[in-house]
């Protein structure tokens, strides 16, 4: 959405140059035909609004699951069926069958009257609007998602997913009017957060989006709100950026994910089309597991119990139905209005016209005694009846942003509306009282299970949160979430503070991302940007020092030697064999009898032969890599002794390693001498970490507070560290902060 201020953080492949991702080797003669068909706005083009669309698609391929593997397979082993973002074509979707379809919806002539949805041609053009979005509506609900969710319902298969960008509403509602309503036709109604903002203050836009599935999926009855998450996040994201997303999610409603990129893409890893790869290519991958299990335990613990919530927000369907594509939207506002219930512990749900009308006032009054009406231009006015009957019933009606108009009363405005508008609404409505400098970064969830009221809290800041809850005291670490009693302030315990660490890494690596040519020269890490060398570039060089002998390597993407011939000061490179290192297909070359070496840093130079590569080739082996002539570009290594013996721990730039991502082992001795509980408490720890005392795994931390508690008898101890650090550092030299700090 535009609301949403921050972009991809990463070198992401420009979408347009698609390809195929499935390698296919012929085993007999045949004749191969491929057929695109393509608008010039490059949309997408399937005519959802078509049952005989929807018919084609279960023929292709559910059918042909159920052929290939039997019915019994089905029942007993597909447990959903996943749709991503399924989308009408153009900007006004349309199918041969659209005039009657409307006709026999409204009682009028469409098709003399198509200008209207495009320009505000006299009173009647809102309307006109308004009834076709009615029509498209029901044609894709009805004639797409309600007959996938019948085909799979007859094997026990569960329909889950998410449309077209839910978070941006001024969007999404073009292609699916009543976006809210539309999740009726799904089993699991699942959003698609994109970019590292999400959740973030002041620079994302999600909050009405996700709403707007965790409202449907109990409105509707559903089994679990979901998410198709973490996708585009980077290639820096951390573990701890994972389980912030994630507590950010849970707090407004999801309970199930849909984890983007947890598996092997076809086409390699993830780098070269929406990064991250949340598989063992991440540097953190050993300690996914920790996350995975973080996950389960909390989608259980939220799923279980009533949602408790006294405020209901209108959910705009007929102002986004009467809209053009080119009138001003509602979104930054919403978002706005959204941002300031939640940052003062709010919570609210969304209901949309139509099922608001299905409820009855009264009962409505009991359930969400407090209702908003924000930023919606129009409404229906059968909807301001039932505010009207609302408010007679007891239920207390707040107005944020214009007086509504009403779409089938010619566009007058809805005078009852007026006497409603409230400036301090927010501190109207009843919460729980959390107090504590930073607590408009706290966000609230609050559930009722055996009589008992649960309140969940999600800390938004970079600073812990020390204040209270209803007069009881909480304490929430940057990033943290978990319920009330979970995040009581714990006693103070004696630090355990050793000394004189031996720290190991594994093998280091550096990228070579700075390639020159005659004429110019490229950056591999924001390419994209910068634009290709010329056509008639075939060599390319990279330049870097050594300052004493090296056992090094060469490691490439193994594609990258059918494209050209890689050498080193003149000498070809040869002997490559599979490595291991980031992903399957990388193989490596030895380098060492061909560098270039003497008493002071030396250059040596790698050359490429051939078309241009995309990603970067790395150095490894057992050396520290600094880059004193700046800008990354030509990084001067140095031998590396077997272990460091450190004072106190400190960051990895420190010890030559700021290219590095993976694991370090850090190990120290100290003494107890009384036995007792101690607590190992860090001030930083980049960026997860596994624990072991005496050789006895003592805790897992990925995400904040780096604290562990502990029972210790007297004497002499043995502390292990395996440290993990994020991927941002090896895969584009982030610079991102490493190592750990001990609390004094």
């Amino acid at each position: 959405s535009p609301a949403g201020q921050l972009g991809f953080p990463h070198r992401r492949r420009c979408m347009n140059s698609l390809r195929f991702a499935i390698d296919w080797e012929v085993e007999r003669d045949c004749r191969i035909v491929v057929v695109e068909i393509r608008r010039a706005n490059l949309r997408h083009n399937t005519d959802l609004l078509n049952r005989e669309t929807t018919q084609r698609l279960l023929e292709c391929t559910h059918e042909a699951y159920l052929e290939a593997f039997g019915e019994d397979v089905l029942r007993s082993d597909c447990v959903a069926s996943f749709l991503d973002e399924p989308s009408p074509a153009g900007e006004f979707p349309w199918t041969r069958a659209f005039p009657a379809e409307f006709q026999a919806d409204h009682g009028y002539d469409l098709v003399e009257l198509l200008p209207h949805l495009a320009l505000d041609l006299g009173a009647k053009s809102f309307k006109v609007r308004r009834d076709y979005r009615d029509t498209l509506h029901r044609l894709v609900c009805h004639h797409y998602l309600q007959s996938l969710q019948e085909w799979l319902r007859q094997y026990g298969i569960d329909s889950a997913g998410h449309l077209t960008r839910s978070e941006w509403l001024s969007y999404s509602n073009l292609r699916w009017p009543n976006e809210l309503r539309c999740l009726k036709y799904l089993d699991i109604p699942c959003c698609d957060p994109l970019g590292a903002g999400i959740g973030k203050m002041g620079c994302s836009a999600h909050h009405i989006g996700i709403k707007t599935v965790s409202s449907a999926a109990r409105l509707f009855g559903k089994k679990a709100a979901g998410a198709d998450a973490f996708a585009v996040g980077g290639d820096t994201i951390r573990l701890r950026d994972l389980q912030f997303m994630l507590n950010y999610h849970l707090v407004l409603g999801i309970n199930y994910f849909n984890v983007h990129g947890l598996y092997y893409s076809l086409e390699s890893e993830r780098r070269d089309e929406a990064p991250p790869s949340l598989f063992y290519q991440h540097s953190e991958w050993p300690l996914m597991q920790e996350f995975l299990s973080y996950m389960k335990r909390r989608c259980q613990e939220l799923a279980e119990g009533e949602y408790v919530c006294n405020l209901a927000m209108l959910y705009p369907s007929t102002a986004l139905k009467c809209r053009r594509d080119t009138d001003p939207s509602p979104d930054a506002a919403l978002h706005q209005v959204a941002e300031q219930l939640l940052s003062h512990q709010r919570d609210f749900e969304l209901i949309d016209e139509l099922t608001l009308s299905e409820q009855t006032p009264a009962d409505f009054a009991q359930l969400r005694p407090f209702f908003l009406l924000a930023h919606a231009e129009w409404i229906e006015s059968a909807t301001a009846r039932w505010l009207e009957e609302y408010v007679a019933s007891g239920g207390t009606l707040f107005l944020e942003g214009p007086v509504p108009k009403l779409v089938d009363a010619n566009g007058s405005s809805w005078s009852f509306a007026e006497a409603c508008r409230t400036a301090d609404f927010c501190s109207r409505i009843p919460a729980p009282e959390l107090c504590g400098e930073g607590s408009g970064a706290v966000l609230i969830r609050q559930m009722l299970r055996n009589g008992k009221s649960r309140i969940f809290l999600f800390n938004r800041s970079t600073r812990p949160f020390n204040g209270t809850l209803d007069g009881e005291p909480v304490r929430i670490a940057p990033g943290q979430a978990g319920f009330e009693e979970e995040l009581r302030p714990q006693p103070d315990l004696p630090l355990i503070a050793p000394i004189n660490w031996q720290v190991r890494f594994e093998e280091n690596s550096v990228p070579l991302h700075f390639w020159e040519y005659d004429g110019g020269n490229i950056e591999l890490f924001f390419h994209q940007q910068s634009g290709l060398p010329p056509q008639n570039a075939n060599e390319f060089t990279a330049k870097f020092f050594v300052t004493a002998p090296i056992a090094l390597k060469l490691c490439i993407e193994e594609e990258m030697l059918a494209k050209g011939e890689f050498r080193i000061n003149g000498n070809p490179l040869e002997q490559f064999e599979r490595a291991k290192f980031r992903d399957c297909r990388e193989i490596e070359c030895p380098l060492s009898d061909l560098l270039v070496q003497g008493t002071a840093p030396t250059l040596n130079i790698i050359s490429y032969h051939g078309s241009l590569f995309e990603n970067s080739p790395y150095l490894r082996g057992d050396f520290q890599v600094n880059f004193p002539q700046g800008f990354l570009s030509f990084p001067v290594l140095s031998p590396s002794p077997a272990e460091f013996t450190i004072a106190t721990p400190c960051d990895f730039r420190d010890l030559g390693y700021g290219a590095y991502s993976g694991k370090a082992h850090y190990s120290a001795e100290f003494d107890i001498g009384t036995a007792g509980i101690y607590r190992l408490a860090f001030t930083q720890l980049h960026d997860s970490a596994r624990f072991s005392v005496d050789g006895q795994l003592v805790g897992t931390r990925i995400a904040p507070p780096y604290e562990l508690d502990f029972e210790l008898a007297s004497g002499k101890h043995r502390l292990d560290i395996e440290l993990y650090n994020a991927p941002g550092n090896r895969d584009c030299l982030a610079g991102l902060p490493t190592g750990l700090r001990l609390e004094a």
